[in-house]
């Protein structure tokens, strides 16, 4: 839940006290913006941000900014048992905690807890060719009161409304000063500041040791969410892999039995192939008995009516050469029927040959597909495959025998010899 803070600004009458409330007021550091003075209550997030129309002007009392460095949406500050806590909501130019970065561009942060005298920055600097800046960052210095703002004493305020000297503020050493101003008010945990007998620097010059053990820490606290959140990210691609794998395993299973079907089925139509063939080579057999025995007969009468030529039985008489006659029209028609029966059976061979031509066609395509099957079971080979049932010595007999029956056929017409009539 994110809103701005003049939308809950407590009231006197109010009896919001049982609600854990803190006050974090905000210090510029380079008079940039009028001092923040922010109430954050229990797990209500405050939004850091640009302004972004005119419904949202920049005041003490909410979390925009005039500045062109900060993001519309920059960073988000909320209080939680107690403690106040900061992030970075993906900002470009980024949000520092004492001089050290929360998160990379464009990239959210983990909570960092904030405290007493804690350096904040929003944005960086953007300065022209020259090296002036031309536009300044948004650096503050933190003043946490575990008490609602309406109970924070006002001298308190109006001391840290005043403008810094010699662009620090005064807060580092007035601290003490303004604890013993307010007695309704506790200043909330301060690691680098135990009693007013401890600090003994100037006012100009901030303390370093309680800093630099602040700086660790809060260098501790990114990685250890850096790591965390590497993890998180180890444990989503661990579970992604296993889903990956589980739908590779079930499209694999599901390919490979669709494929076994295919295989079963192709088979079962190779077979039907390899049927016709031996029929059609039965056939092919009988018309060729067929057709000897037609050329032998009509090899025969011409035989005959060669010798009946010679003999001279011709001019002897008349029924001879009717006799001669009848059987030259009889060797005729035989001639016509044996080349009526030679035309049809060289269509049929055509047929059988485009037939075969198909199967052959039919049986490099199986064995192209058996090969893509083979790669995509990685090398696995069933008694189902294709290949196998290719390599089979009965289907490859088969083959052989329907090139052999096709190669005796156009043998035998082209080898059949032409017989004219005398």
């Amino acid at each position: 839940m994110t809103l701005s803070l003049a939308s809950t600004m407590p009231t006197k009458n109010s009896t919001r006290s049982q609600v854990p409330t803190n006050t974090l007021i905000l210090q510029s550091r380079n008079n940039t913006f009028q001092t923040k003075m922010l109430e954050l209550r229990e797990k209500v997030h405050l939004k850091i941000g640009r302004q972004i129309s005119s419904k949202t002007p920049p005041g003490p009392l909410n979390g925009y900014f005039d500045s062109k460095v900060l993001s519309r949406a920059h960073a988000e500050l909320w209080s939680d048992k107690g403690k106040v806590y900061i992030k970075d909501v993906k900002s470009s130019n980024g949000t520092f905690l004492n001089s050290l970065r929360l998160s990379p561009e464009n990239e959210e942060s983990v909570p960092i807890e904030l405290q007493t005298g804690d350096e904040l920055e929003f944005g960086i600097d953007i300065t022209n060719d020259d090296g002036s800046v031309l536009y300044h960052k948004v650096a503050c210095d933190v003043h946490l009161f575990s008490t609602p703002l309406s109970q924070v004493d006002t001298a308190i305020t109006q001391e840290l409304n005043m403008p810094m000297s010699n662009g620090y503020s005064q807060g580092y050493s007035d601290i003490p000063k303004l604890q013993r101003k307010s007695s309704s008010c506790s200043v909330s945990s301060v690691s680098t500041i135990s009693s007013a007998n401890d600090i003994n620097v100037s006012a100009a010059v901030p303390p370093t040791t309680g800093k630099r053990s602040r700086h660790w820490e809060l260098l501790l606290t990114k990685l250890q969410g850096e790591l965390q959140r590497a993890k998180e990210v180890g444990n989503e691609l661990a579970s992604m892999k296993e889903s990956v794998l589980d739908v590779d395993k079930i499209f694999n299973e599901d390919k490979l039995k669709k494929s076994d079907e295919h295989n079963i089925l192709l088979q079962q139509q190779l077979a039907k192939s390899a049927a016709q063939l031996a029929s059609y080579a039965e056939k092919c057999r009988q018309q060729e008995r067929a057709l000897l025995s037609a050329n032998q007969e009509l090899h025969n009468r011409q035989q005959t009516i060669r010798a009946m030529e010679k003999e001279g039985y011709r001019n002897d008489s008349e029924n001879n050469r009717s006799e001669t006659k009848q059987n030259r029209w009889q060797s005729e028609e035989a001639q016509l029927e044996f080349e009526k029966e030679k035309i049809r059976l060289n269509k049929a061979l055509v047929a059988k040959e485009v037939e075969c031509i198909d199967l052959k066609s039919m049986c490099i395509e199986l064995e192209k597909q058996n090969r893509r099957l083979e790669k995509i079971v990685n090398g696995q080979s069933s008694s189902k495959d294709l290949a196998g049932a290719l390599q089979l010595p009965g289907v490859l007999g088969l083959i052989g025998l329907m090139i052999g029956i096709i190669a005796f056929l156009v043998y035998r017409i082209i080898s059949t010899p032409q017989y004219t009539t005398p």
